[in-house]
């Protein structure tokens, strides 16, 4: 894995100290053609797709997969972001979901920005855990605050919001989706459920980055309030499909009295990519209609 150079790692650090998490303009872009998206007024690092602010509260799903760029505008990454806007991903023009009865939010996660930075990104968590540095905490706790800002203003229909992931985004949504209290329900693909046993952190000792596992029973239970669907691959060797289904069997368990159906699901497909990390598009399709159905949106067109 190639890692960034030093200057450009202590930029990054910095963003992540200050919860900015802006992409530097001097830094290496890729080309984007997916989804048209604009900066969220007033909250440095986010961006948004769909209509704009005038139309008022809608519903919401705020995704993580790698930067806020690239969870919106690059293909693959950017799938869901077009599937639940209820647009094609076949063409490659870019839409703007102007008419769209939601919208989209992302923010640029921790140490991402580049795709170089994404690929060292993980190594780079190993070595803040290692410092001492909580990588994830504050970055969560500006996340929780920004969703409430943005119910609040009047821009996200507060009966209304999810979140969505993807491998490490996956992740976040879980955790946002514990602390929110508006947050209805998670979908994650390929998601990342215990950080501690990813190939990069599994060396590093630290009480911060176990306390993050999907697995903590304080989790679980936080978790079970709220509606699930987590799709992985058969053979994910990277975040280990073992301990995704360990935590969706643990949230149906702890739903299991009054239950008949526990709303938590896990749908498991035959892993592609390397080390069965990868999903494919229509999976990313499925869980769009999932989405919509549960925020009770028009189906596809």
């Amino acid at each position: 894995m190639t890692l960034m150079k030093a200057g450009a790692r202590g930029a990054v650090e910095k963003r992540v100290k200050d919860g900015t998490n802006a992409v530097n303009e001097e830094m290496e872009t890729v080309p984007m053609n997916g989804m048209a998206h604009r900066e969220v007024r007033g909250v440095r690092g986010w961006r948004v797709s769909g209509p704009e602010d005038h139309v008022g509260a809608l519903p919401a799903v705020i995704y993580f997969a790698l930067s806020a760029e690239q969870s919106l505008g690059l293909a693959p990454y950017n799938h869901l972001t077009q599937f639940v806007l209820n647009e094609s991903v076949s063409t490659e023009e870019s839409r703007d979901a102007s008419n769209a009865p939601l919208r989209v939010y992302s923010v640029t996660l921790p140490y991402h920005g580049t795709m170089t930075q994404n690929e060292a990104a993980f190594g780079n968590w190993a070595r803040a855990y290692s410092s001492g540095q909580d990588v994830l905490e504050s970055f969560l706790k500006r996340t929780n605050r920004v969703i409430d800002s943005l119910v609040e203003d009047g821009l996200i229909d507060s009966d209304n919001v999810w979140t969505a992931g993807l491998s490490r985004g996956g992740l976040i949504a879980s955790h946002i989706g514990i602390r929110n209290k508006y947050v209805k329900g998670v979908v994650g693909f390929a998601s990342v459920t215990v950080p501690g046993d990813l190939r990069e952190l599994k060396t590093v000792s630290s009480e911060a980055l176990d306390a993050l596992s999907l697995k903590n029973e304080e989790h679980i239970c936080a978790l079970s309030k709220k509606q699930t669907r987590y799709y992985m691959g058969n053979r994910d060797e990277l975040v280990s499909t073992r301990n995704c289904f360990d935590v969706v069997h643990a949230l149906a368990e702890t739903n299991a009295k009054g239950f008949r159906s526990p709303p938590h699901e896990m749908i498991m497909y035959c892993s592609i990519g390397k080390a069965g990390h990868g999903t494919p598009e229509d999976i990313f399709s499925d869980g769009a209609r999932w989405l919509r159905k549960q925020m009770r949106l028009p189906s596809e067109r």
